[in-house]
């Protein structure tokens, strides 16, 4: 069973406090929706920060990796859960096989395709047809911008002869999801010891049309029945959960986080890729 958990608009800082907490002390599989108060530009793990931020705006770093986001006309969602084929889904439906296994114990690229396939099948619910990228050229190269709110040249970082464009949404990756040659949605992965936390962002502004944030949850959560086998239940934050978002939440609100990874967490560069 995933436990759902509806945030509405949240402090950048928090909100990747509690990722970051669903990730360190999660209880069971969760589905977390959230979006941004102030606008937030959050940034990948391994990403400099840019010298100039928009107006209005609050800078923070994701503990995922990848390229940057502008939190404004998006709708932000994140799963996380045990990362291991012992723990499988609690409820699920009558006749589900090993599709009822954990989400995460499928691997890493495996994890990030099954992602894109309930954001697909979202969309598809409200009259996008959106696809994956595909896996056939994996090579990254600068993706067209239509419809974003800031530009790549808005942006100054300290190092911007690199390669990779600083926003994620003018990256190409063979994990992007795509509509009308534009990318729409973007995912990152991070995986413990014995969980993995993956989020991304859709945006509302997609292929000529607009989409109701409401609609596009509950087309998510059918979606993820359906690719999971397990049942969506509404929730809340645990007392240990919330306890470990209020820990970390200094450290991203100083713009300190995140802090060093263990041997056994690994932040995969897919997705919203590095």
């Amino acid at each position: 069973m995933w436990r759902l958990i509806e945030d509405g608009p949240g402090h950048p800082a928090w909100n990747m406090a509690v990722d970051a907490a669903l990730l360190e002390v999660g209880e069971g599989a969760v589905l977390r929706f959230y979006s941004w108060f102030p606008p937030g530009l959050s940034i990948g793990y391994f990403q400099e920060p840019p010298r100039d931020v928009p107006d209005g705006c609050v800078l923070v770093r994701r503990p995922t990796g990848g390229g940057a986001i502008l939190h404004d006309d998006e709708l932000t969602y994140s799963m996380s859960g045990v990362a291991h084929a012992r723990s499988g889904v609690a409820h699920a439906r009558p006749g589900c096989g090993p599709a009822s296994l954990s989400f995460f114990a499928r691997g890493q690229r495996e994890t990030y395709a099954a992602a894109n396939r309930i954001v697909v099948a979202a969309l598809a619910a409200l009259g996008v047809n959106a696809s994956q990228r595909g896996t056939g050229n994996s090579e990254l190269g600068t993706e067209n911008s239509k419809g974003a709110s800031v530009p790549h040249s808005a942006f100054r970082t300290p190092h911007s002869s690199g390669a990779l464009p600083f926003l994620c949404f003018e990256r190409r990756s063979p994990f992007d999801v795509v509509a009308s040659g534009e990318k729409i949605a973007g995912s990152a992965q991070r995986r413990g010891r014995e969980r993995c936390l993956i989020h991304g962002s859709i945006r509302l502004a997609a292929a000529g049309r607009r989409l109701d944030p409401d609609d596009l949850t509950r087309a998510f959560q059918a979606a993820l029945e359906r690719e999971t086998c397990g049942l969506v239940r509404p929730g809340a934050l645990s007392a240990r959960e919330r306890a470990a978002a209020e820990r970390l939440l200094p450290d991203y609100e100083s713009f300190r986080a995140p802090l060093h990874p263990s041997r056994e967490d690994r932040i995969i560069r897919l997705g919203l890729r590095e």
